[in-house]
């Protein structure tokens, strides 16, 4: 829609704040979901976008946790998914996965299918999946989840048939994300100007290299003070599209 909504921070206090964006389809509204990320906090602060009155609300988390700020929410089918830590004995903490109900606004943790919090947290055909990718052999683990109330996951291996470093392309590839169809996506670590995206189908044990152009031209990279320095952390957003039709009546 090309508008921006400033917001205000949800409580002074917070020094860190994890901040979700979630959806609703039945109701066709859009939440965001606002934590503090430096410490246990028993409840959150919820807004409404598009109510009028945009202000932030305080609901019960029913679990206090502390969200890990350096990783993302995926929301699937109205539940808003992030990883977090909670506290059951004093200085031991556990690691999960917390959802949220977007229309209900319930919390829920879901523990993990394995001992490590680490990896990528994507969409897989309509659910919830934990990727854990192998670089050193290139294999890639995941974890589906079957039914989140019984904790059930069924998990899945693959072998990727590219090195994740390549000395062609000159660029060691991440693992980023997923596509509706499937396809895995690989991200070069960093870049200068124009990169390359990997794409690995497992159904077909194939892949395929794009070449992505035009992001960091000269005149970007002068608009943006970016010069002749590497960009870093690149982010995918696989299953966007814009809507070139004008809203504007006529």
């Amino acid at each position: 829609m090309r508008r921006f909504l400033t917001l205000t921070k949800p409580d002074k206090t917070w020094r860190s704040i994890a901040a979700y964006l979630g959806y609703d389809p039945i109701e066709g509204k859009h939440k965001v979901v606002c934590l503090p990320g430096d410490k246990i906090w028993e409840d959150c602060r919820v807004l409404t976008l598009g109510s009028g009155q945009e202000q932030w609300r305080s609901i019960k988390t029913s679990l206090d946790h502390h969200p890990y700020t350096d990783s993302y929410g995926r929301c699937i089918n109205g539940v808003l998914y992030y990883k977090a830590g909670i506290d059951n004995l004093p200085g031991q903490s556990q690691a999960v996965i917390m959802s949220f109900d977007v229309r209900s606004e319930k919390f829920h943790a879901i523990t993990l299918p394995v001992d490590t919090i680490g990896g990528l947290l994507i969409a897989y055909e309509g659910r919830l999946a934990l990727v854990h990718s192998d670089y050193v052999n290139n294999g890639i683990t995941f974890w589906v989840l079957e039914d989140a109330e019984k904790h059930k996951w069924s998990d899945k291996s693959f072998l990727v048939p590219f090195s994740h470093t390549d000395p062609v392309l000159k660029a060691k590839f991440k693992l980023s994300g997923i596509t509706d169809t499937g396809e895995f996506i690989y991200l070069p670590s960093t870049f200068l100007r124009s990169f390359y995206i990997k794409y690995y189908d497992p159904e077909g044990n194939s892949f395929r290299t794009v070449e992505f152009k035009g992001v960091a031209d000269r005149e970007f990279r002068h608009k943006s003070g970016l010069g002749n320095r590497r960009v870093y952390a690149l982010q995918t957003f696989p299953n966007h599209m814009d809507n070139l039709m004008s809203l504007c009546n006529t």
